[in-house]
């Protein structure tokens, strides 16, 4: 029962850290390309989209582990816990 819970554990963290490094990097490559539309030859832009600080990421790094663990661990308590039957012919 441990081990099963702890693989389905260190599945959700993994899928959690994997999840997020890939929203971070997404939402880098979205802004660029959302500038890139309101870019005019008349008109310079003077807009940035880089985060103020590195409180974005140090929140996300905060946020991943503990949110992996937050929905990995109703499942993986729900599969090792022993399926009950009230009839053993079914």
């Amino acid at each position: 029962m441990r081990r099963i819970v702890q693989q389905l554990l260190i599945e959700s963290v993994l899928l959690a850290l994997i999840g997020g490094a890939a929203g971070l990097l997404f939402a880098g490559w979205g802004s660029r390309l959302l500038l890139g539309f309101f870019v005019n030859a008349d008109r310079i832009l003077t807009v940035s989209t880089s985060p103020d600080g590195p409180c974005p990421r140090v929140h996300a790094r905060r946020i991943r582990p503990s949110t992996g663990v937050l929905f990995g661990l109703a499942p993986a308590w729900q599969s090792a816990t022993p399926a009950i039957r009230a009839d053993p012919a079914e």
